[in-house]
């Protein structure tokens, strides 16, 4: 495989078809962890999506498990990838940092790793029983994927598998293995959301064409709409909503998505509108319009809440953390109900992570039936959280860039999954499929300022390494 930088300084990665000339997105921040190729795309503020690519044809793992006479060759080799949320070095649960990876508790090990895939509810009902490959996750976004056969092919929702048996002779077999994963999935819910959207501030609703579904995602023809035609609802005369918003200025709009709605800020400097877009279960688009206000609303009291769980949880485990006396919370602010916990100031550094561990992993078929699995190696990473007093956001602020990944044990991860599927209350849990699914949005059109990005940073130092 090689890198390839197009014009605009984004990165692809070739190779990963017979087809040379086939480029597979990376991102526009690159590196390379041993055999594994990868990138980060922060062309949405969140979620920001990491790719990987592994290359077992130079791996010397692979070579070596592969030139073991006495051992058959690995069948098939995925990504996998696993998951801690941190205060201080201090694993805190998942349903205690709240937000969206609140729900992901079913898959939680004593050391506090869980696996990063979709919840217990949505794999019973996709009958997988298999080792949860990351690239399943693309069962969310396509249920006709055969898990047999199909992800062995190149450009999955979540990424492919890569098999040493020839599956297919048209040439979309992945010559690697490949992840396509969503990065910090953030404190802002869908249910947060959706109590600011109401009748009066829906301006439009759409009935795409087959074709356009296909084609376009909600919110392209949700901007089509409403730069090219009036309101249902305009006055005489009265021209397209949008229709000074050129390519450029469309380019800096800042763009999250959160579940099933995409949240589109209009790029004003002084008070930017919000489109929220969504889309039925029947393919309908709805657009709601939110103020400035309203989106405060709707991030109000989050970032706070989040910290005094954090703080509660430090204190029943007997964590001797910071006991000075909390600020009350000023402002604009509707719900001070607590004030700030202890923890409020020294939050504002980056105490709060969102740690990753990033695995190839494969699988040996046995001659007689059966089959071995294992860890061949990966790559460690994580999301900085930062809290800002002012507006009260417990946001991402910085990404630690990949480091190599000593051996560990990934079995209690996988142990876990299986244990959840199994158990019979569990197995109803739901994880929000839009975590996974957002990976694979389409943002082409977004292209936000340098300094709307948030930095790569040494996890030695925690120094942006730009």
């Amino acid at each position: 495989m090689e890198l390839q930088a197009d014009k605009d300084g984004y990165w692809w990665v070739t190779g990963v078809v017979a087809n040379a000339n086939v480029w597979a997105p990376l991102g526009e921040e690159k590196f390379q962890v041993r055999s594994h190729y990868v990138g980060f795309d922060q062309r949405l503020s969140e979620p920001i999506t990491m790719r990987a690519y592994f290359d077992p044809t130079v791996d010397p793992d692979v070579k070596r498990e592969h030139s073991n006479p006495f051992r058959q060759r690995l069948s098939t080799i995925g990504y996998m990838q696993t998951m801690r949320v941190e205060y201080a070095g201090i694993p805190i649960p998942p349903d205690v940092f709240g937000g969206r990876v609140a729900d992901r508790w079913p898959y939680i090990t004593e050391d506090g790793w869980f696996i990063d895939f979709m919840g217990p509810a949505e794999a019973w009902a996709c009958d997988l029983r298999q080792v949860p490959f990351y690239a399943y996750n693309g069962l969310l976004s396509d249920d006709k994927l055969s898990l047999d056969t199909d992800f062995f092919r190149h450009g999955l929702p979540n990424g492919s598998l890569f098999s040493t048996r020839a599956v297919f002779t048209d040439g979309s077999q992945s010559r690697c293995a490949s992840i396509q994963a969503e990065v910090a999935p953030g404190l802002l819910t869908p249910e947060d959301v959706s109590h600011a959207l109401m009748r009066e501030n829906r301006i439009l609703t759409l009935k795409p064409t087959a074709a356009q579904i296909q084609n376009f995602e909600s919110y392209q023809l949700a901007l089509t709409a409403l730069r090219s035609q009036p309101l249902p609802e305009a006055a005489p005369g009265e021209g397209p909503p949008l229709a000074s918003l050129t390519d450029d200025l469309a380019a800096r709009i800042r763009a999250r998505a959160v579940g099933q709605y995409v949240l589109l800020t209009l790029p004003d400097v002084t008070m930017p509108d919000t489109l929220c877009v969504s889309t039925r279960p029947d393919s309908t688009i709805d657009v709601h319009l939110l103020t400035v206000y309203e989106m405060d609303d709707i991030w109000h009291g989050v970032g706070l809440a989040a910290l005094w769980r954090i703080s509660d949880y430090l204190d029943s485990i007997g964590s001797p953390r910071p006991t000075a006396a909390p600020r009350l919370a000023t402002g604009r602010r509707k719900r001070p109900l607590r004030g700030e916990p202890p923890i409020a100031q020294e939050a504002t550094d980056p105490m709060c992570k969102l740690r990753y561990r990033t695995v190839a992993f494969g699988i040996r078929n046995r001659p007689r039936g059966g089959s071995s699995r294992m860890v061949l190696n990966g790559f460690s990473w994580a999301a900085v959280y930062r809290y800002d007093r002012d507006s009260d956001r417990l946001d991402l602020a910085a990404i630690e860039k990949p480091q190599p990944l000593p051996t560990f044990d990934i079995e209690p991860g996988i142990q876990a999954f299986s244990e959840a599927i199994e158990d019979e209350e569990l197995r109803e849990h739901s994880i929000d499929p839009g975590i996974f699914t957002a990976a694979a949005l389409r943002r082409d059109i977004f292209r936000p300022a340098q300094e709307e990005k948030v930095p790569y940073v040494d996890p030695s130092t925690g120094m942006d390494i730009g």
